[in-house]
C-alpha cells in the first residue's frame, strides 16, 4: 500500500493518474483484479460518468497478457510508466465500453444501478452473484457479465468523487474479504489523489481562461491605442495640410509677387515643422525601446543638463535651482533616454511657470532635486506654476492628452514609456495654485539592454 500510495503521488495529470489507479488495481504485483474501471462524478455532483477501463478484453487476450507479464518480469513502476504507450495505442476496448456510460444519481431506489448505490450510500457494493442480485439490472449485467464484482467509492474531503469497479471475469477467482479490505484502503488514497488532480485541472483551465481574457484585453487595448493614434494623427495632420495646400496654390497664382511668395513660403515652412513635430512624437511613443544602459550618476546627468538649458531658460526669465543629494548612488540607465526625460520635464515646467501663478516671481523658478528611496533613485522636477488641473491628473500620462495649444499630447506619454522600459516609473504631485512636482524613479537594480529593457 505504501508503494501504491507513492505511485499515486507521482503525477497531477488526471488521465495518467487514472491509468495508474487502474493498473495498480489489475497488476498481479498489486491488487490483482482481472479488470478495473473508473467512473467520476461531474462538478455539479449529479451524474456519474465512465472514464477509463484497463485489462484484457477477452479470455484469450487475458492469458496472453498474463504470460507476457510473467516472462517480462516488469515491476509495478514499469507497468504504470507505460501510460504513453497505452495512450498512443488509441482508445482501448474497455475504455470504449465505459466512456459513453452515464448514471444519474437522482434515480429512485428501485431503479438504482449498483454504481449509483455506491455513491448514494457511500459504501462498497460486493456482488457475489450478479445473476440473482437485485442490485444488478439486466442492462448493467449485459455490459459487465462477471458473476462476481466489487464497486468501491472513491472519497475525498468528505464526499464521494467517483467509483472504482473491479472484477475477475476471466480467472473467475472469488473476491476475498482481505482483497476487498486492501482495495478499500487503496481507494482512500486514490480518491484523494483524484481530487487533487481534478482541482489542478480546474486550476489550469481557469488560468487558461484568465490568460485568454488577458490576451484579449491587451489586444483590445492595443487596437484602441492604434485607433486613437490614427484618429489623432489624422486630425492633427489635416489642418497643416489644408494650410500648406492653400498657400502653395496661392504661390502658384501669385508667383510674380515676391513678397507674397516669401510670406506664403514662410507659413508653409512653419506648418511643415509642425507636421515634423507631430510625426516625431508619434515615432518616439510607438517605436520599441533599445536600451543601452550604463552605470552612471543621476547627479552628474543633471549637472550636465542644466548648463545646456541656461540660455533657453534665461530667455524666458527662468532660473533652475538644483538640490543634489551627494549620497545618491550610481545606478544603471540609458543616458540619452533619461536625458530626454529630464529635458521634457524641465521644458514642461518652464511652460507651466509662464502660464500664470499666484506668485509670479516664484513661478520663475524650477527646482531639480535628487534623493534615494529604499529601492530607487529619484529625480524630482518641481515648478511653481498653476498646477495640474485635478480632472487631468488621472489621464496625465496617457497619449494624446494635452491642454497645450498646438501640443501633441505625447510628451509625458513618452516620458512614462521610457521610465517603464527601465523598470521604473514617473509620478506627479500637484495642488492647484502651488505648482507640480514630477518624480522619476530609476530602480537600483540594474537594467539590461535590448527591447523594452529586457
Amino acid at each position: 500500500l505504501r508503494e501504491l500510495a507513492n505511485l499515486l503521488q507521482s503525477t497531477l495529470d488526471l488521465d495518467r493518474l487514472i491509468y495508474i489507479i487502474l493498473t495498480c488495481a489489475t497488476a498481479g504485483h498489486a491488487l490483482g483484479f482481472n479488470r478495473a474501471f473508473i467512473f467520476l462524478r461531474d462538478p455539479e455532483g449529479e451524474v456519474l460518468s465512465g472514464i477509463m477501463g484497463v485489462g484484457p478484453s477477452s479470455q484469450e487476450e487475458a492469458f496472453t497478457i498474463w504470460a507476457d507479464l510473467a516472462s517480462s518480469r516488469k515491476s509495478l513502476a514499469d507497468l504504470t510508466a507505460d501510460f504513453e504507450e497505452f495512450r498512443s495505442a488509441g482508445e482501448s476496448p474497455l475504455t470504449r465500453l465505459v466512456s459513453g456510460l452515464q448514471y444519474h444519481l437522482a434515480e429512485r431506489d428501485s431503479e438504482r444501478e449498483v454504481l449509483v448505490r455506491t455513491v448514494v450510500e457511500d459504501e462498497s457494493q460486493l456482488v457475489r452473484d450478479s445473476w440473482n442480485d437485485a442490485r444488478v439490472t439486466p442492462a448493467f449485467r449485459g455490459l459487465f457479465p462477471a458473476r462476481e464484482f466489487v464497486s468501491v467509492p472513491l472519497r475525498a474531503k468528505g464526499k464521494v468523487v467517483g467509483v472504482l469497479l473491479a472484477d475477475n471475469v476471466y480467472s473467475r477467482g472469488p473476491i476475498s474479504s482481505d482483497q476487498l479490505e486492501i482495495l478499500e484502503l487503496f481507494a482512500a488514497h486514490a480518491g484523494l489523489a483524484l481530487d487533487n488532480a481534478q482541482t489542478y485541472e480546474q486550476l489550469k483551465e481557469s488560468m487558461g481562461r484568465l490568460r485568454e481574457a488577458q490576451d484579449a484585453s491587451i489586444q483590445a487595448e492595443r487596437l484602441a491605442t492604434v485607433g486613437r493614434l490614427a484618429a489623432h494623427v489624422a486630425h492633427e495632420i489635416r489642418n497643416p495640410l489644408v494650410t500648406i495646400g492653400g498657400f502653395a496654390r496661392s504661390i502658384g497664382k501669385k508667383s510674380t509677387d515676391a513678397s507674397r511668395v516669401r510670406t506664403s513660403a514662410g507659413i508653409i515652412m512653419e506648418e511643415v515643422e509642425r507636421l515634423e513635430n507631430i510625426l516625431s512624437g508619434v515615432m518616439d511613443f510607438s517605436r520599441p525601446a533599445k536600451l543601452e544602459p550604463i552605470v552612471y550618476s543621476v547627479n552628474d546627468l543633471v549637472s550636465r543638463l542644466v548648463p545646456k538649458l541656461e540660455d533657453e531658460m534665461k530667455a524666458r526669465g527662468i532660473e533652475i535651482v538644483t538640490e543634489l543629494d551627494p549620497e545618491v548612488p550610481k545606478t544603471s540607465f540609458d543616458i540619452a533616454q533619461i536625458h530626454q526625460v529630464l529635458l521634457n520635464l524641465v521644458r514642461n515646467a518652464a511652460e507651466a511657470g509662464e502660464e500664470g501663478a499666484a506668485d509670479a516671481e516664484r513661478a520663475k523658478t524650477i527646482v531639480i532635486r535628487t534623493l534615494r528611496t529604499e529601492d530607487a533613485v529619484v529625480v524630482e522636477v518641481r515648478d511653481f506654476g498653476p498646477g495640474v488641473p485635478e480632472d487631468l491628473l488621472p489621464s496625465l500620462f496617457e497619449p494624446f492628452i494635452t491642454r497645450k495649444v498646438g501640443g501633441t499630447g505625447l510628451g509625458l506619454a513618452v516620458v512614462r514609456k521610457i521610465l517603464l522600459d527601465h523598470g521604473g516609473d514617473v509620478k506627479v504631485r500637484s495642488r492647484p495654485g502651488e505648482g507640480a512636482t514630477f518624480m522619476i524613479e530609476l530602480p537600483l537594480k540594474p537594467v539590461t539592454g535590448g527591447d523594452g529593457g529586457k
